[in-house]
């Protein structure tokens, strides 16, 4: 099977661009190992508390990124990195994630619908 495509949402990009340099440099090191086995990668971990299926999160060291791997068509879209410090970053990070899947439009936000089940 051939390796997902990964997409970035604009308020990753801009929260990537906030980031050391060496910070940056570690998320894009570990986006081949995240492109070729979204969900059978060992520091990948389903996102709880997600209205879309196929919501996870990456552990890179001190940082996470949150994201959704959808199947057809092959893309994982990346929506929030952030310095975890305390548990309660995941709590805004979650609302992030959610908030800029739910501002995707045509023609992905036709493919987070259906992953949503038509909702």
């Amino acid at each position: 099977m051939s390796a997902f495509e990964v997409w970035a949402d604009p308020g990753f990009q801009r929260d990537l661009a906030g980031l050391h340099a060496a910070d940056q440099a570690a998320v894009q090191g570990a986006l081949a190992g995240l492109a070729a086995h979204p969900r059978d990668h060992p520091q990948t971990v389903r996102l709880k508390g997600s209205d879309f299926p196929g919501s996870f999160r990456l552990r890179v060291g001190r940082l996470r990124l949150l994201g959704l791997a959808l199947d057809r068509p092959r893309v994982i879209l990346l929506t929030t990195v952030f310095v975890k410090k305390r548990e309660s970053d995941y709590d805004q990070a979650l609302q992030r994630h959610e908030a800029r899947l739910k501002a995707q439009g045509p023609p992905l936000g036709d493919f987070v619908k259906s992953a949503k089940g038509g909702r």
